[in-house]
């Protein structure tokens, strides 16, 4: 079985938006759940719920482009402890596998 790593520069524990994006792709295609939290928005209603926590998630297929305006930064997961599919958007992802989001 051939396994293609990317190997990321992190220092200091900070990574941006898109090498969490990159790992957290590289993840779900080999099956490994991984932990990320993010600050929540419903942009329909203009309200945001705080901080949400996954503790085990994969990623799932988003929403093609003619069916969100948002859907370049809407990505779509599956919370594999709930069993629950869900969206969040990648700008307002605070940590992923431990490492903190810098922009």
């Amino acid at each position: 079985m051939n396994v293609i790593l990317l190997f990321i520069v992190i220092t200091m524990n900070h990574i941006t938006p898109t090498q969490a994006l990159i790992s957290m792709r590289q993840l779900t295609k080999v099956g490994v759940p991984f932990s990320f939290s993010y600050m929540s928005l419903n942009t329909t209603k203009g309200i945001s719920n705080g901080l949400k926590r996954v503790d085990s998630g994969l990623l799932r297929l988003g929403l093609r482009d003619d069916q969100s305006k948002l859907s370049n930064q809407l990505i779509a997961y599956t919370n594999t402890n709930e069993t629950s599919d869900r969206f969040f958007h990648l700008p307002l992802l605070i940590s992923f596998n431990n490492y903190q989001i810098i922009p």
